[in-house]
C-alpha cells in the first residue's frame, strides 16, 4: 500500500507518518508539506491512502482535494477544526473518514482498517467503471490498468442475453451477492455481463446459478477482464471506438489543458485523469487532432498570451507569468519561434 501524510507541521507530520510506519510496515509511507506538494507526489505515484490535514500554507487539504482525483484511492482527514462546512466539503470530495486532532494511535489503526477494506471495494469499481467508459483497451494499457489499481483475486464472470430493465439488473445483483463478495451487472444492447468478485466464490454454485439464467461463465483474472468484456459485449449497438476512449481522451485534455494553463501540466497528470496509459494517449490524441499534446499546449498558452498582451497595464513578465510561462525568456523565444514576433513587437502592432 502507498500512504502519503499531508501536514504542515514538522512534528506532526514525522509522528503521523512514524506511526503508520509502524502499523503498516509493508506500506510505502511519503510526507508532504502541503496540497501543492502533495499533487507533485501524486504525479509520480499512485498513493492507495492519503492522510491530510485541513489548514495549510500555500494550499489547504480542501483545496488539494478539489484537484485530486480520490475514485480509487482513500483520503482521511486529520484535523484541529470540527467546523461543519470542512466535514460538508470533505464528504463532498469523496473523504473516507474525518479524525479531530489530537488523533490516539487507536483511531489511526481503525482509519487504517477501514481504509484496507474500503479500497477492495473501490478499486473493483473503477475497473468497472473502466470497463464501461473503454471497452476497447490494449494490451499495454491493459497492464498499466492492472499495475494502477494493483487488484488481487480472480473474478467469475457470466454473460449471455441480460435482463431487459435497470430493475432486472439489480435483480441479477441482489441475487448474485448471495455468491460474491462484490457483484456488478451491466449490458449493451441484448448482450449482459456479470462480474462476482471474492475470495470465496464457489465457482460451481456460479455455474449452476449462471446455467438457470441462459449464462456461460469462466473465472479469469483482472487482467483479463476488459479482454473478456471487449469480447463479450460487442455487438453493432457499441459506440465506435473514436467515441467511446479517443474522443473523450481528447476532449478531458483540451478540458485540462484550458483550466489548467498557468501551472505545470506533464503527461503523467493528463493520463491520471484520463486513465490512459501515457504513451496511448500521446498516441490517440495525435491521431484525433493531427498535433502532440505538448504542441497542443504550447499553441494555447500562445494564444492566451496574445490575449493578454492586449492588456497594456501587464508588463511582459507578467503576461508569460499568466499564461503558464515561468521563464521570461523561454517565453519571448517560443513567441517569436510560433508568432513570427517578439511579444512587444506584437503589442506594438495592436
Amino acid at each position: 500500500m502507498n500512504i502519503l501524510i499531508v501536514e504542515d507541521e514538522p512534528k506532526a507530520r514525522a509522528g503521523l507518518a512514524a506511526l503508520v510506519g509502524r502499523l503498516r510496515p509493508p506500506a510505502l509511507v511519503q510526507t508532504a508539506v502541503n496540497g501543492a506538494a502533495a499533487l507533485e507526489l501524486c504525479r509520480e505515484t499512485d498513493f492507495d491512502l492519503i492522510f491530510t490535514d485541513i489548514k495549510m500554507p500555500g494550499m489547504s487539504g480542501l483545496e488539494m482535494l478539489d484537484k485530486l482525483d480520490s475514485s480509487c484511492r482513500q483520503i482521511v482527514i486529520v484535523s484541529g477544526y470540527a467546523d461543519f462546512s470542512y466535514a460538508q466539503h470533505a464528504i463532498q470530495r469523496g473523504v473516507a473518514d474525518y479524525l479531530l486532532k489530537p488523533v490516539s494511535p487507536a483511531k489511526i489503526r481503525q482509519a487504517l482498517e477501514r481504509a484496507e477494506q474500503n479500497l477492495r471495494g473501490v478499486k473493483r469499481s473503477c475497473l468497472v467503471r473502466y470497463l464501461q467508459e473503454y471497452p476497447f483497451l490494449e494490451e499495454e494499457h491493459r497492464r498499466w490498468l492492472r499495475q494502477r489499481l494493483n487488484l488481487e483475486g480472480d473474478v467469475f464472470v457470466l454473460w449471455g442475453r441480460g435482463p431487459a430493465s435497470g430493475e432486472d439488473r439489480e435483480a441479477w445483483e441482489k441475487e448474485g451477492s448471495a455468491l460474491g463478495e462484490d457483484v456488478y451487472a451491466f449490458s449493451y444492447g441484448e448482450n449482459a455481463l456479470l462480474l462476482l468478485w471474492g475470495a470465496d466464490v464457489e465457482e460451481e454454485a456460479v455455474k449452476a446459478w449462471g446455467k438457470a439464467r441462459g449464462l456461460g461463465g469462466q473465472r479469469v483474472t483482472p487482467e483479463q477482464l476488459p479482454q473478456v468484456y471487449q469480447k463479450q459485449m460487442q455487438t453493432e449497438t457499441l459506440p465506435p471506438r473514436e467515441d467511446s476512449e479517443s474522443g473523450r481522451a481528447v476532449r478531458l485534455v483540451k478540458q485540462f489543458v484550458r483550466e489548467n494553463y498557468v501551472s505545470e501540466i506533464s503527461l503523467k497528470s493528463l493520463s491520471e485523469i484520463t486513465y490512459l496509459h501515457p504513451n496511448y494517449l500521446s498516441k490517440i490524441f495525435k491521431q484525433e487532432t493531427g498535433e502532440n499534446i505538448s504542441d497542443y499546449i504550447l499553441r494555447f498558452r500562445i494564444e492566451k498570451a496574445k490575449e493578454l498582451l492586449r492588456d497594456p497595464s501587464l508588463k511582459i513578465y507578467e503576461v508569460a507569468e499568466k499564461a503558464g510561462f515561468h521563464a521570461s525568456k523561454y517565453f519571448a523565444s517560443v513567441f517569436k519561434a510560433e508568432v513570427g514576433v517578439t511579444p512587444s513587437e506584437f503589442r506594438e502592432g495592436l
